[in-house]
């Protein structure tokens, strides 16, 4: 007959009794092969894909942010400024006042994401105190979204640009590198409003979404065409650019990333 732990502790047919020497020398043994499994299986996996979350995220003063499983993002522009309100804490991301100029964070190099990993990406972002004569960006991309509002990039991001995309309306965009698929979504863009962005990317399709300050969600877009390429590394950025000679500016509060495969 198998053996349990109890039928050897009650010296069952005829086994030799599992003293407490016994026993600790089978739980390590137990021990060390689950070990040795989740290792293997941990190597198996592409370093990139092997975080299980990360994210970045404002402090509660102060202009620096705190990074979570990954490294922090590098912030180009003018000065960034801490700019806490009722919403929230925020860094506030501007341009130089000079045209054409962008200001706000791209991730470091080493923190990518691929659409073959399903990324799941959250952003909490807030507009300034105008919302015109400018370029925004929020999501991923594989190359700069600076001054342009259709990049040769691969891409998967919300974007407003006054002039290219006429009514304030954020709009949702993937691109192979070449061609895109841009959605005019029903999420008004406003002077000082709180976004709260997620996008999660497949094998088969890349869906946007909003949600509200109480965590309800509404589908924004959903694209199966012109996705970014399944193997091309993509990059966290949320990028403002002044298409006046003004500055204009973003605010940035939090940024978090699950890989689901």
């Amino acid at each position: 007959m198998p053996y349990t732990k109890q039928s050897w502790a009650n010296d069952a047919a005829g086994g030799t009794k599992l003293n407490a020497t016994r026993l600790a020398y089978i739980e390590t043994g137990i021990e060390t092969a689950q070990a040795a499994a989740e290792a293997a299986a941990l190597a198996a996996v592409p370093a990139g894909r092997r975080a299980a979350y990360q994210q970045i995220q404002t402090q509660g003063s102060g202009n620096v942010l705190i990074a979570d499983g990954t490294a922090l993002p590098t912030a180009t522009g003018g000065t960034v400024v801490f700019d806490g309100d009722d919403d929230g804490h925020w860094v506030r991301c501007p341009s130089t006042g000079v045209i054409n100029t962008t200001g706000g964070y791209n991730a470091a190099a080493t923190s990518i994401t691929k659409r073959a990993y399903d990324f799941d990406e959250l952003y909490k972002i807030k507009t300034y105190t105008s919302v015109a004569d400018l370029g925004l960006w929020v999501g991923l991309s594989s190359a700069s979204l600076d001054n342009d509002a259709s990049p040769a990039a691969h891409i998967a991001a919300m974007r407003y640009y006054t002039g290219t995309d006429g009514t304030a309306a954020w709009r949702a965009v993937t691109k192979d590198g070449t061609t895109a698929t841009v959605t005019a979504t029903a999420s008004a863009v406003a002077v000082d409003t709180v976004y709260r962005f997620r996008i999660v990317g497949s094998a088969t399709d890349v869906k946007f979404y909003s949600y509200t300050r109480d965590g309800v969600g509404t589908l924004l877009a959903t694209h199966t065409t012109n996705l970014p390429a399944l193997s091309t590394a993509l990059l966290m950025r949320v990028r403002c650019t002044a298409l006046i000679g003004a500055a204009k500016a973003i605010r940035f509060a939090r940024w978090y990333r699950e890989h689901k495969a």
